[in-house]
Order: structure tokens, then sequence, then C-alpha cells
């Protein structure tokens, strides 16, 4: 048997590549939550919980609050082989498939406080959408992560069209 047809080698793709699983950081909503916090106390001093107002600010407040730390904990974003694959939200139940192809640039957004958390938001352009991945741990790293594997994925796209060509 020739080194191609041999039972004992390696394929030439891993089918089993790791995937990076990136999932949004609670320090990138800081400002949300302190506002959060303000408000609840703001409401409690000026309208107090026994009127109907107050009720109303701090039920709607504590809804909008609830929303938004379960789609901080729920949200993933995974670096996989053959594409970006996002899950945003709490009620999102398919995940949204990015191809490398489809990406034209990726920016990083970062503020002081950001930079000090070390954490950041990504957007990702494509032709047709703009995605954003906020809270982001390390955005630097994984946008070197996110060129590697886009060129990586070119070159096994370039490989295949030589082999079958």
């Amino acid at each position: 048997m020739d080194e191609l047809n041999a039972p004992n080698s390696l394929p030439v793709f891993a089918k089993n590549t790791p995937q990076t699983i990136l999932k949004p950081r609670i320090a990138q909503y800081w400002l949300l939550f302190f506002i959060s916090v303000l408000s609840f106390f703001l409401s409690c001093r000026w309208h107090g919980i026994h009127s109907t107002f107050g009720l109303c600010l701090l039920s709607f407040g504590s809804i909008l609050f609830c929303y938004a730390v379960l789609t901080i904990c729920i949200s993933k974003y995974y670096v996989a082989q053959n594409g970006l694959f996002l899950r945003q939200g709490p009620f999102s139940i398919r995940l949204k498939k990015i191809d490398y192809n489809d990406i034209n640039k990726i920016l990083i957004h970062q503020g002081a406080i950001q930079k000090r958390l070390r954490v950041g938001t990504l957007k990702i352009f494509t032709n047709t959408l703009t995605y954003t991945l906020k809270g982001i741990k390390n955005p630097h790293q994984i946008r070197e992560l996110i060129t590697r594997e886009r060129v990586s994925y070119n070159e096994r796209r370039s490989l295949m069209k030589n082999i079958l060509s």
C-alpha cells in the first residue's frame, strides 16, 4: 500500500478539532448594573414601594435587570474550524453561523474601564450584516484567533480545490 492509502495513517484534516467557546463577561455591563441599582434606590426614596408608580418602576426595572443578566449568562460564541457560531439572548434557540469567507473586517472597541477589566467589544463586519460580540475577555487575542482560523480555513479550501480539480 502506498502512503496515502495506508490504514494506520492520520487523516489530512482532523475531524475532532477543538472549538473555542467564548462567553460574555459581566464586567462589561458595569454601567447597566450601576444605573439599575441607582434607579432602584431613587424609586424607593422618592415614590416609595407603597405607591403605584413606585411599584411600577420597581417591577419594570427588575424585569429589565433580570433580562440583562439572562442575556449575559446565556449568550455564547463558538470559534470553530468552519466558522463562527453565535447564540445571543435568553430566547435564542438556533446558532447563527458566520462563514470565514463572509468576514470582511473585525474591529475592537474598548473604553478606559474596559481596558482595565480586560474586556471589550468585537464588531464583525460582513457584506450584509454587522455582528457585535460584547463582553469578550482579551479581545485582541480573540481577534487573532479568528484571523488564524480564517487563514487556516482558506488554506484548507484552496487545498481541497486543488485536490478535486
